[in-house]
């Protein structure tokens, strides 16, 4: 009886050992400079029904700095991210001059954003992020499914 409780004991550690390396594996490899190379674009009207399809390659618009200590480059804008599972997260602020709808008067304002991704693909040198947000327009309520192709500068 002692050796099977103690076979159980050494199964126990070494199945919490491999979840706490795994994690560490995975955070190292999107550790790095990123820059956007393509995305597809859906775009469905969800009052109507109607969807609009688009392509965009080359696609440069996105890139971001991820570093090891948490913190992040956004474009030219500094922030932090996490990274956990298959969720990219990452946090920014800036301040802009916004015109105000007369026309006359500027406003200050300070704006803080969150961008969450799902990571779809994961290797060496590429990253396929998927990233869905939700608008109105004069044509309706929409949503908008990006999937964006990235590959590691460095």
């Amino acid at each position: 009886m002692k050796k099977v409780l103690w076979l159980f004991s050494i199964c126990l550690m070494m199945g919490f050992a491999s979840c706490s390396s795994d994690d560490e594996g995975s955070s190292a490899n999107i550790v790095g400079h990123w820059q956007s190379v393509s995305r597809s674009s859906i775009q469905t009207y969800l009052n109507t029904g109607e969807v609009i399809v688009s392509e965009d390659s080359p696609y440069t618009w996105l890139s971001f700095r991820l570093y090891d200590d948490g913190t992040c480059q956004f474009g030219t804008y500094n922030g932090t991210y996490k990274h956990l599972g298959n969720e990219l997260n990452i946090y920014y602020s800036f301040d802009y001059r916004a015109l105000q709808r007369d026309g006359e008067t500027y406003i200050d304002r300070h704006v803080d954003e969150t961008k969450n991704y799902t990571i779809k693909e994961l290797s060496g040198k590429r990253m396929v992020l998927q990233y869905i947000w939700h608008g109105t327009d004069s044509e309706g309520y929409w949503e908008i499914d990006d999937t964006i192709t990235m590959e590691k500068v460095n």
